[in-house]
């Protein structure tokens, strides 16, 4: 049986978050402040090679791919698409109601997210072979 090492690498920052947003499945690009940061990793540190790049369909997702592995053109996988953090989508947490309540239910979503994802990134990989 062939395996697979994935890494999971998060986007670069975003205006909405860095004012304490909520940010799932709105789609909003990466801040200028993200990119330079991004971009200054991409030259000082080394990230993992690979042959493939799965990602979110959302701009901020395809841009840091874009950024990070240049010479690659990502799958785009919409399970790996953000949590949608409903009534919170957009508002900071002290708009949203309870901040507890929320951080709970972004676990959940994640999670479940996460492991829906890796079994489709797995099988499109494994039919590649």
């Amino acid at each position: 049986m062939k395996s697979y090492v994935i890494h999971f690498i998060r986007h670069g920052a975003i205006d909405e978050t860095l004012s304490g947003k909520y940010i799932g499945v709105t789609d909003v690009s990466l801040s200028e402040e993200g990119k330079k940061a991004l971009r200054q990793l991409a030259e000082n540190y080394s990230y993992p090679k690979t042959q493939v790049v799965f990602t979110s369909p959302l701009k901020r997702c395809t841009e840091t791919c874009q950024i990070l592995y240049p010479d690659l053109s990502p799958l785009s996988i919409a399970n790996l698409r953000e949590c949608n953090f409903g009534e919170w989508e957009g508002k900071t947490a002290l708009r949203s109601g309870s901040a507890a309540t929320m951080r709970s239910h972004r676990r959940t979503a994640k999670a479940t997210r996460i492991s829906s994802a890796a079994s489709a990134a797995c099988s499109r990989a494994s039919s590649r072979d």
